[in-house]
């Protein structure tokens, strides 16, 4: 769930940077401002889409090491940026792993936990976001104003790409001890493994299963398999899902997203009362979505 955890620190904690973040281009044009803004998330695009198909390529532990490892380097590229178009690539690169790291993790969930535990953890997935956002906002940045005593100074949005960095940098730690899919391993003809991770991790011994590795014929399954989602016996899942996620989407990145921004620059509040105002709002989201 960690890259949920991220996706939310990166939206909360740099939703209070973006006065700063115009403060220090202050020559950018609008366009450019919004591209540096919603470059994270066109990446998250392009890395949702394909992040499954790579997990199923290259094993579902290597891309969560992956993701993590980009993740890191674009958090602290950006925060370094010199111009807003470094910048934005930096961002763009970052939310391809942030959208990949999505799709490795549910699938990752599926296949490793027990029915009733897969089932609390796929569902719990709105409750944690929103009870990271407000850790985010509390444990970060409030005390990141306290330290810059003030949302418009350019030190504020570096810190918080380099705080995203870190980390990163420490869930990377923490997954380089679990183990691969046994389910992946298996479909890979690695039965030998799949059975050492079993037994390891459930105590289940598969005594009709070989101890060898076997070869089994490719399916020849390329990018297209990126888009299967899409056909016509699947337009249920496919209008399940734009339902759970597109008002949501539109209300956080047109509204939402610019709350400490219009507040501060309308001069409607205070530093403090915009944190604790986009608190308040975004826990009224966590209760909409929980009930």
């Amino acid at each position: 769930m960690a890259s949920l955890w991220l996706d939310a620190y990166d939206f909360g904690a740099f939703s209070f940077g973006v006065n700063a973040f115009r403060n220090t281009f202050s020559s950018m044009s609008p366009i450019i401002y919004s591209f540096s803004i919603a470059s994270v998330q066109i990446g998250a695009i392009v890395g949702s889409v394909i992040g499954g198909w790579l997990t199923d390529k290259i094993g579902r532990r290597n891309m969560f090491t992956i993701n993590m490892i980009i993740f890191t380097i674009m958090a602290f590229g950006a925060g370094l940026s010199t111009d807003p178009l470094e910048f934005s690539i930096f961002r763009l690169i970052l939310g391809f792993a942030l959208g990949a790291d999505t799709a490795t993790g549910f699938t990752y969930i599926f296949e490793y936990l027990e029915a009733k535990q897969r089932l609390v953890w796929s569902n719990a997935w709105q409750l944690q976001w929103y009870t990271m956002y407000e850790v985010t906002i509390f444990g970060i940045v409030l005390p990141l104003w306290l330290i810059t005593n003030s949302l418009i100074d350019p030190l504020l949005w570096r810190l918080i790409m380099i705080i995203g960095g870190i980390f990163a940098f420490i869930i990377l730690i923490l997954r380089s001890r679990i183990p691969e899919s046994a389910l992946w391993l298996a479909y890979k003809g690695k039965l030998a493994t799949a059975k050492r991770i079993l037994k390891k991790t459930y105590g289940i011994e598969l005594q009709n299963v070989p101890d060898i590795d076997v070869e089994y014929r490719k399916t020849g399954v390329g990018l297209k398999s990126v888009f299967s989602i899409f056909r016509r016996e699947k337009w249920k899942e496919v209008i399940y899902s734009l339902n759970g996620v597109f008002s949501g989407g539109i209300d956080f990145w047109s509204f939402g997203f610019f709350v400490p921004f219009m507040l501060l620059a309308f001069k409607l509040a205070g530093a403090l009362a915009s944190i604790e105002i986009s608190a308040i709002y975004y826990g009224g989201w966590s209760n909409r979505f929980n009930s």
